[in-house]
């Protein structure tokens, strides 16, 4: 599909908006320390089998919606009484960039 200029800028702004408001904090550190210390269960980490072999490289704390829509797109999720967590398996490109994001915001 060919999109012009301004539809990829509209895009572009529509998933700004969802990182912006849907992924709510980078959560690394606490999530690989609970992980550590058996505050939270790595049972409780829901990994597709599509992505056994992928690391996660950051966890995100995100909403209760975009984690729904993460599991449909099979990513990495942790879901607890402390919150929703994307297991983010790339590093370094901003969320608004990640087709995995774009793919759940569209």
């Amino acid at each position: 599909m060919n999109l012009t200029p301004e539809q990829t800028e509209q895009i572009s702004n529509l998933v700004s908006r969802y990182a912006e408001n849907e992924v709510l904090a980078n959560q690394d550190f606490l999530v690989r320390e609970a992980l550590k210390k058996s505050f939270f269960k790595y049972d409780d980490i829901n990994e597709p089998r599509s992505r056994q072999n992928e690391e996660v490289c950051e966890w995100y704390l995100v909403s209760s919606w975009l984690v729904g829509k993460l599991e449909e797109a099979e990513a990495i999720t942790l879901q607890n009484d402390c919150g929703n967590f994307w297991g983010r398996t790339e590093t370094g490109q901003n969320l608004r960039y990640v087709g995995l994001t774009q793919k759940c915001c569209l």
